[in-house]
């Protein structure tokens, strides 16, 4: 018999030998050899799922013993799951034993048989993509998931094509493939793919809750726009969560090594947190009866918390770094990214906005020299500035190269208005990255007058001050901190002058930021002196090219004491309202 036939096949393919098989039917028996195909289909079907168990009760069986896992601390717990993500997940991966490597071939023929003349089973295809991926033979898990979007689900199978494209760290590819099967997706399916529910919580959470799937889609936008770790690798944590709910159904109706994924809390652990490369198993005590436990680790070490607090969703212009714990545990998600092992917030920066006409130019400089991972090769650089609507965040623009030296200066152009700002620097050979991202809004203008942000630069000795923007930045200093025992350059830019010209009362002031209760009460009971505010004023009558006023100010530092200071610039036209612009500045001695 024909069934026979084809069950022997897969027998021979599971002893390691390929047999291949023709499924052939009489013209004249068209009733009987659709039936006859739809029970070879069944039988395949069983073959493989089959094929499938075995293959994980053989790992099952070979994972790496390790001692201990089943009491490890939680850091999360949903459910019956534990997660933690502490410093033993930063480690390679253990050899993979014979016996896993070899069955995993053996499975892997099974259903490369069964795939052939079922191209359009879905589930086969789904379990061939997911082996194959553990193989590291991306192509070959590509050209399947191709091999299934032409005889099964469009949408289903390119979301398969999505995950081993990401998997392989290509992340434009995986992006157009995820958005390419969402575009195929009814709109149901769609808003059940783009659910990111259990990435929120507080307000936010609340508020994509009670939205519709028309109304979450700003939502959505504005989270993946906050959330990604690079704007230099454009929606690859999107691309993740993609990711992670195709392999909720690559998993569905089969066997992992923590058994059946069948529970809500399994679901809702990958999707936070993502699905472990490699494993390792704690056998019970001796006449112990329960199962082994088992514990599930990814490759790239431990992931990192990209999902800032929630103020910064409902403000994203006030955006500041401090929003974002990288390193937060128990972060409602986690992530790590196949091209940054390391990943740390840069913290030696300066950001200034200038306007031209309606846009803004954002001039950014940075020093990475404190890092030494950052110092020994060319690295990827990136100043990206994405503008903050009432009711959404634009796509980050920016600009990109490849810089050799540290420190460095970038410029990019934007739409004026209140914007995110990221500086991020990232070394592909060491897999080390940094960034500086958060909310700056420029100053406001009232009525004809405006004012850029303040630029602080080294003033140098015996040189006249800066006149243009293109003076100053040679000069620019790359970090907040300054040195009282050296003077402090400011630069600005004044908008909206009178072609005839006009008269400026200008004033800056320079008061303490207050360091916190402590400092307050020793101010209070006479164990510290009380700072009084620093603040010079004149009058003038600038230059004007273009409406544009150019200035550029020398201060002595000398007399204040460490700490952080704020420094606020006013301009007033006569009979108009003052604009002010506000710079931070920490004072080392």
């Amino acid at each position: 018999m024909l069934a026979s036939l084809f069950v022997a096949a897969l027998s021979t393919v599971v002893q390691g030998t390929p047999l291949q098989t023709v499924v052939v039917a009489r013209r004249d028996e068209p009733a009987q050899a659709r039936k006859a195909a739809t029970s070879d289909s069944i039988r395949a079907s069983r073959s493989a799922r089959r094929a499938q168990e075995t293959f994980e009760f053989v790992r099952r069986q070979y994972l790496p013993r390790e001692y201990g896992v089943g009491s490890h601390h939680c850091d999360v717990r949903i459910g019956r799951w534990c997660i933690w993500n502490d410093e033993t997940n930063d480690r390679k991966p253990p050899p993979e034993s014979p016996h896993v490597t070899q069955a995993r071939e053996r499975l892997l023929g099974v259903l490369d048989t069964v795939g052939a003349h079922f191209p359009g089973d879905e589930w086969v295809a789904a379990q061939q993509v997911r082996y194959l991926i553990e193989a590291k033979r991306f192509g070959d898990a590509v050209r399947i998931a191709e091999r299934c979007a032409s005889s099964g689900s469009v949408y289903l199978c390119r979301t398969f094509a999505g995950v081993a494209l990401h998997d392989s760290g290509a992340v434009a590819a995986a992006d157009s493939a995820f958005s390419a099967a969402l575009g195929a997706m009814p709109d149901s399916v769609r808003c059940r793919w783009s659910d990111i529910s259990v990435l929120l919580d507080d307000n936010v959470a609340d508020r994509y809750e009670h939205a519709d799937c028309t109304e979450r889609h700003p939502i959505e936008a504005a989270f993946w726009r906050l959330t990604n770790p690079l704007y230099l690798r454009e929606n690859d944590f999107r691309n993740e969560y993609l990711a992670r709910v195709a392999r909720t159904e690559m998993q569905r109706n089969s066997r992992t090594p923590m058994g059946s994924p069948t529970d809500d809390a399994f679901r809702e652990t990958a999707l936070r947190y993502g699905f472990d490369t490699w494993f390792v198993r704690d056998d019970p005590s001796v006449g112990s009866m329960s199962e082994p436990a088992i514990a599930g680790y990814r490759e790239g070490g431990p992931g990192f918390n990209f999902v800032p607090s929630s103020s910064a969703f409902e403000s994203p212009a006030d955006l500041r770094p401090s929003d974002c714990d990288l390193r937060l545990r128990s972060a409602r998600a986690i992530y790590a990214p196949a091209y940054a092992r390391h990943f740390r917030s840069l913290d030696r920066q300066q950001v200034a906005v200038f306007r031209r006409r309606d846009s803004a130019l954002v001039v950014a400089a940075y020093d990475a020299r404190d890092d030494t991972a950052l110092t020994q090769r060319p690295l990827e650089v990136g100043l990206f500035a994405a503008v903050v609507e009432p009711t959404s965040i634009r796509a980050a623009q920016g600009t990109t190269t490849t810089q050799t030296d540290s420190p460095g200066l970038l410029t990019t152009t934007t739409l004026w208005g209140p914007m995110l700002v990221s500086i991020e620097l990232l070394d592909r050979e060491t897999k080390t990255a940094a960034r500086a991202r958060y909310g700056v809004r420029p100053p406001p203008s009232i009525g004809r007058i405006g004012v850029s942000d303040l630029l602080m630069f080294a003033p140098r000795a015996g040189d006249s001050a800066p006149y243009k923007l293109a003076d100053a930045l040679p000069l620019v200093l790359h970090a907040g901190r300054v040195s009282a025992t050296q003077p402090l350059g400011l630069f600005w830019e004044t908008y909206g002058v009178r072609p005839q010209g006009e008269s400026f009362g200008v004033s800056l002031t320079i008061d303490r930021i207050q360091e916190g209760w402590m400092r307050r009460a020793a101010e209070r009971i006479h164990l510290a002196t009380p700072f009084s505010p620093v603040r010079v004023e004149w009058q003038e009558v600038p230059d004007r090219g273009d409406n544009i006023a150019s200035r550029a100010v020398s201060l002595d530092l000398s007399r204040l004491s460490p700490g952080r200071y704020e420094i606020t610039l006013t301009v007033t036209p006569k009979d108009e309202p003052s604009v002010v612009a506000k710079r931070e500045v920490t004072v080392d001695r």
